[in-house]
């Protein structure tokens, strides 16, 4: 296996999870992870989702092929290298450019759509961000009690 930085990869695979790279039929995920692991030293593998970096580092290390990268809570966060560790110097750039009323803009705008609530930072976070927020859908049929409210 190849990871980013140690040859001259010439296709970057970004893919979601859910329904995408865990989708399929067990004898279609097989036939998708060998031909990535076939051209590991050719593909940069990053894993896109909404879900937390702790999750996916989870996940990697049951799966046959691993990630380069990891951009998870909807975006918000980035992980790389062997330990899927957070990149400072972009964590800095996201909280220097990160609007300072972002959190009360996205919570009023959430507030006029009940479905929507806080997604909830799960894992051990090094240094959650108060500023960076992603909503979630609420399934139907259930109350703010177990989700994240709004603060």
């Amino acid at each position: 296996m190849c990871k980013a930085g140690c040859g001259a990869p010439r296709t970057v695979l970004a893919t979601d999870l859910d329904g995408t790279f865990l989708g399929g039929s067990a004898a279609q995920r097989t036939t998708l992870y060998d031909w990535i692991a076939r051209r590991r030293d050719e593909i940069v593998l990053i894993f896109v989702s909404g879900r937390g970096i702790d999750f996916m580092r989870g996940l990697a290390d049951e799966l046959p092929v691993q990630p380069d990268h990891m951009v998870g809570d909807v975006g918000t966060s980035v992980a790389c290298g062997p330990a899927y560790e957070p990149l400072p110097h972009l964590e800095q750039w996201l909280d220097a450019n990160w609007p300072a009323d972002a959190h009360a803009r996205i919570g009023a705008a959430m507030q006029q759509h009940p479905g929507l609530s806080e997604q909830p930072i799960v894992g051990d976070v090094a240094a959650p961000t108060t500023s960076r927020i992603t909503p979630m859908r609420r399934p139907p049929g259930t109350t703010c009690s177990g989700w994240a409210s709004m603060s």
